[in-house]
């Protein structure tokens, strides 16, 4: 496990198990099947964890292939995907 994975695992379940409880709230509110906005929920969270990797991965090869400028633009599109959004 990479240092820090451990931490933020932690954090990112912390962080789920808030937005679950939020989720149902909205379900009652908005007459959804229990449980329908969290596994919205839950998806959107795993695509943005792909992206960011995905993203990563492209930074990582374009900088090996000496493709500075391509590689600048996607660890800055990795590290905006990681980056929390503000609320509105």
């Amino acid at each position: 496990m990479p240092p820090g994975a451990a931490g933020e695992a932690g954090e990112s379940l912390r962080l789920a198990e808030i937005l679950l409880g939020l989720s149902r709230v909205a379900d009652l509110g908005m007459g959804l099947e229990p449980g329908e906005a969290a596994e919205e929920l839950l998806a959107r969270m795993l695509d943005a964890r792909r992206y960011r990797r995905a993203a990563a991965e492209l930074a990582f090869a374009f900088d090996r292939a000496g493709n500075v400028d391509q590689a600048r633009t996607f660890a800055s599109r990795a590290s905006r995907a990681a980056a929390p959004r503000p609320s509105r």
